[in-house]
């Protein structure tokens, strides 16, 4: 298969995984039942999350041949920013999965929420980032389509500013027409939608924003 066919569609499922793992972390509270099914989501989005970093570091010619040579790379090119978290899940997984002892899966639990979880976000948050500025070097400024319930606009911007927390896209008279938060940023690979036409590479993003039901960065 293409490396860059199996890097999006380990992407995807990884994006759809979280979602998952978030529907549990965000109750307050959940019963032993709960606990146990966010141990074994956690577990099946953690070895994703490994698959995904190794998929992608294979696309940009590294040679990854265990979960720590992955995470090792990982961290010198950004995409974690923490390794010693990293490896401290890989250790623990076994520890986790005994989710019949009842102290050990709280534990998990306080583990998975204050420790794992982010980590979690934030690679996916930092490949959203990594393709964003991969594709504009290769391919130029992208168009970017923003839809609500009554409008929708083309945006045509001519420069991209990197800021600390966000990425601004600017008009020729240096106007911000559209930006996004770099925490929460995802970016998935999709056909193009009946709204735009033909175009080389198109990606649905979706960011922890409020405002546009569908935003698409597309390039002709």
């Amino acid at each position: 298969m293409n490396k860059n066919i199996y890097w999006q569609q380990r992407l995807s499922n990884y994006k759809k995984a979280i979602a998952q793992l978030t529907e549990f972390i965000e109750k307050d509270e959940l019963d032993r039942f709960e606990i146990k099914g966010l141990i074994q989501c956690f577990e099946y989005t953690f070895e994703l999350a490994l698959e995904t970093m190794k998929a992608y570091l294979e696309q940009e010619e590294f040679e990854v041949k265990s979960p720590r040579a992955t995470m090792q790379n990982a961290l010198k090119i950004g995409l974690i920013a923490d390794e010693k978290i990293w490896i401290d899940a890989l250790e623990k997984r076994n520890l986790i999965q005994n989710t019949y002892d009842v102290e050990v899966a709280k534990e998990s639990e306080e583990l998975i929420r204050k420790s794992y979880y982010p980590i979690i976000k934030e690679l996916h948050s930092k490949l959203g980032e990594c393709i964003l500025k991969k594709d504009i070097e290769e391919l130029g400024m992208p168009i970017i389509s923003l839809q609500t319930d009554s409008f929708h606009i083309f945006a045509n911007p001519v420069k991209m500013i990197d800021l600390d927390v966000s990425y601004v896209f600017e008009d020729e008279n240096n106007k911000i027409i559209a930006f996004f938060l770099k925490k929460g940023i995802s970016l998935e690979p999709c056909l193009k939608p009946a709204s735009i036409d033909d175009c080389k590479r198109c990606y649905k993003v979706s960011t922890d924003s409020k405002g546009f039901i569908n935003t698409y960065i597309y390039w002709r």
